[in-house]
């Protein structure tokens, strides 16, 4: 195991030790919230204007990681003109409640036999060991996991997620555009072939995230309802 891969573990398991719990959202009340989000994040491959990259897919992300972004959005921890405008405009249970909502969308599709799920594992292994942005993104896998399901909600599922929005995330937080410490030290080292490689890596995994085109209206999509 690497030194850069001993860190990741260590770092993962510091913050889970001290991860803050919010109160659970009211998916009811987010559903009605996010009509804001929809000229953007309902839209299937939607693009930020400059610099052009599309924005993330929502739908099925972890909830603890949205109610981080939203508010990383609203502290000035993330600098994107739009979302700060629009974080700042929620409060702490809006946050909670839009974040409840989303987490509970969930893509279409037949659920993975047993077999399947062996199948599945025994490709993620060879994927990760063979190809380039696998070996890289080795020490990422202590947070965001070999599958990029992440360990804890915290952190972002990343698997399926579009190519360019996580090169250009990873880019942030090397240039200082995002300040989070821990992601800063992890990229600081990598170079852009490295970044296209672990984005190419991640991006290429079975997702479990998910842009439906009509956000707000999605009946009979929400987990637990």
């Amino acid at each position: 195991m690497t030194r850069l891969q001993l860190l990741g573990l260590s770092v993962a398991a510091a913050l889970l030790a001290t991860a803050s719990v919010h109160a659970e959202g009211d998916k009811a009340i987010g559903r009605k919230l996010i009509y804001t989000c929809n000229g953007c994040h309902g839209v299937v491959g939607y693009e930020n204007a400059y610099p052009r990259y599309p924005v993330p897919r929502l739908a099925g992300q972890n909830e603890q990681y949205i109610v981080n972004a939203l508010h990383g959005y609203k502290s000035g921890e993330r600098t994107h003109p739009t979302m700060v405008a629009q974080a700042q405009s929620l409060s702490d249970k809006d946050t909670g409640d839009i974040a409840a909502y989303l987490s509970s969308l969930a893509p279409t599709g037949p659920a993975l036999s047993d077999a399947d799920k062996t199948k599945l594992d025994k490709d993620l292994k060879q994927i990760s060991e063979n190809s380039p942005g696998g070996k890289k993104a080795a020490a990422c896998f202590a947070c965001h996991g070999a599958d990029g399901n992440a360990i804890d909600p915290q952190y972002p599922r990343l698997a399926g997620q579009y190519n360019m929005y996580l090169q250009q995330a990873l880019h942030e937080y090397k240039s200082g555009k995002r300040t989070n410490p821990i992601m800063k030290g992890f990229v600081a080292t990598l170079s852009d072939q490295d970044i296209e490689d672990i984005a190419a890596y991640y991006s290429t995994l079975p997702a479990k995230l998910d842009t439906p085109t009509k956000l707000s209206t999605l009946n009979g999509h929400i987990q637990g309802d």
